[in-house]
C-alpha cells in the first residue's frame, strides 16, 4: 500500500469520525431564542478535521488531491453515517 493509499484510507477514518460528531452536535435540543444554535460546535469540528488531514498529509508526505479523494467520496461517507444513526 502506498503512503497515497494510506493518507486516503485515513483521512476516510477522519471523515467518518467528523460526521458521526456532527450528527451527535445535531441531535442536541436547545432551548427557544438560543441564538447561535450548534454553529461554534460545527466551526470546532470542522477546526479539527482540517488539522486532522493536515497531519495525516505530513504524516505521510503527500497531498491528496480532488481526483484522489473527490466529493462524492465525502457524500457518501455523509450519507452512510446519517442513514446509519438515524
Amino acid at each position: 500500500m502506498t503512503n497515497l493509499e494510506k493518507a486516503v484510507k485515513e483521512i476516510k477514518e477522519t471523515y467518518t469520525e467528523y460526521f458521526i460528531r456532527c450528527k451527535e452536535i445535531g441531535s442536541v435540543k436547545l432551548p427557544k431564542g438560543t441564538l447561535d444554535g450548534h454553529g461554534l460546535e460545527y466551526v470546532e469540528a470542522t477546526k479539527i478535521l482540517c488539522e486532522k488531514i493536515e497531519n495525516i498529509e505530513k504524516k505521510y508526505s503527500v497531498k491528496v488531491s480532488n481526483k484522489d479523494f473527490s466529493q462524492q467520496e465525502i457524500n457518501k461517507i455523509k450519507k452512510e453515517i446519517y442513514e446509519e444513526i438515524s
